[in-house]
Order: C-alpha cells, then structure tokens, then sequence
C-alpha cells in the first residue's frame, strides 16, 4: 500500500496523464545520462509527449458567437488552413511557428494545458477620422472530445477562443474594444 495508487484504484485521467509524464521524463532524463556517460550525442528533437502540434489543420472562429463585453453580436465567421510545427523541451513547455492560408505567420507555445499564439494586426480597428488602430490577437486553444469538453483527446481536436484587443487609448478611447470568438481547430494532414 506504500504506492501513490492501486492498480484496481479508477485513476483520473488527467492524473493519470500527468504521472506518465513524469515517468517519461524521469526516463528520458535517465537515458540522456547514460547516452552521456557512453558518449552517445542525444537526438536533437526526440521530443514526443503527445502535446506537439505539426501537421495541417482546419481553423474556425465562429463569428455567429462573438461576444464585446459579455454581449453576443454577429461577426465574420473565419476558415483558415494552419500549417504548424513544434517541438516540446518538456511535457508543460513547446514552442513553434504556424503559417496561416491568410498570409501570416506567428510563433506558438504551449503553457498552462493549452497552445497560445499571439500576433498583432495593425490597422484593424476603423476610428472616426478615417485613421484605424491596431489589434493584439491571440489564440488559445486546448485538447476536447467529441462533445466539445476539454479532456483528454487523440490530439486532433480542439477548441477555444480568439480574444481580439484593441489598444487602450485608439479612436479617442481610454476603453479598448475587446471582441472574443470561439475557435475550433482540427486536423486535416498530420
């Protein structure tokens, strides 16, 4: 009884999913000693947590469930192509880049369970005197099942949201328009 847990004890799979984690890394960490004391160079990225992102996928940001401060309004519903590539130094920390179909590139990290992509879009917001002020844009989006509830997932479904910030201070405004979208992001070519 001395373990963290039975076998015939249910496990909660996020649990579950964190403990082999840190099996992984306590064994990859073991392994890269070994290599080491043999003199073995240790592959550049043999990074596989299951948490990578590379391949193509089908982004959506569903403009007909735009909110601007709690309040539902209509926006442009987006469909774009992601082409993206990472790599993880551990279970909780990845990086990478993606190239959007609409012309644009952007780093990636993953932090906190979920991939975060931020970018800034100059010009977005039209202000009264014919000038327009820019946009911080940041994506945010995590593993869900078939019915849209974060959980643990084959990896090749995700939802969350686009938040669009506009700056404090743009068109004469100390309020920032702030407008978030949902967003689902599923894969097409790994």
């Amino acid at each position: 009884r001395g373990m963290l847990f039975s076998v015939n004890e249910n496990v909660p799979t996020e649990r579950w999913r964190y403990l082999m984690r840190v099996v992984s890394v306590l064994v990859g960490a073991a392994t890269a000693t070994v290599m080491a004391g043999l003199g073995v160079a240790a592959p550049a990225h043999a990074s596989n947590y299951g948490i990578e992102l590379n391949g193509q996928y089908l982004v959506t940001s569903n403009g007909d469930w735009a909110k601007s401060n709690e309040v539902f309004h209509n926006e442009r519903t987006i469909r774009q192509v992601w082409t993206t590539s990472s790599s993880c130094a551990s279970p909780s920390k990845c990086t990478g880049q993606l190239t959007s179909s609409e012309g644009w590139t952007a780093p990636m990290r993953y932090s906190e369970d979920q991939w975060i992509v931020d970018r800034f879009i100059p010009d977005w917001q039209p202000c009264y005197d014919g000038s327009a002020s820019g946009n911080n844009q940041k994506f945010r989006f995590w593993p869900v099942d078939s019915n849209g509830q974060r959980g643990n997932t084959d990896g090749s479904t995700f939802g969350g949201f686009v938040e669009n910030h506009g700056l404090s201070g743009a068109c004469g405004k100390n309020l920032p328009l702030v407008i978030t979208v949902p967003l689902r992001v599923q894969r097409i070519i790994q």
